[in-house]
């Protein structure tokens, strides 16, 4: 399989790339085996392989939303109250997702 100059500045153009000459010629050389490559795993039979959906046995937790409503104080008591953080200075945030050990 070839494909022309023409072919490979269309495609950069609707990719929104621009293309130095010396990579013009380069994708012009190895795009066909590419494609040829793509083709290969197409034709692969694939009856009775499960689909791999998800990759992770992570689990949304889902919890009642708290009203907590308290007057307003100075910039230092605000930023104390919704930032807490660790020993380390890192962010402490609640939890969402729980993973299956």
């Amino acid at each position: 399989m070839s494909i022309s100059e023409k072919d490979i500045k269309h495609l950069a153009e609707l990719a929104r790339i621009h293309l130095t000459d010396d990579e013009l010629l380069r994708f012009q050389k190895e795009l066909p085996s590419i494609l040829d490559f793509v083709a290969a795993l197409q034709s692969v039979n694939i009856d009775g392989i499960e689909a791999v959906t998800g990759g992770t046995s992570a689990v949304n937790i889902m919890r009642q939303d708290e009203t907590n409503i308290a007057p307003l104080g100075d910039a230092l008591e605000l930023k104390t109250a919704f930032l807490k953080s660790d020993e380390r200075g890192s962010l402490i945030v609640l939890k969402i997702l729980d993973y299956e050990a």
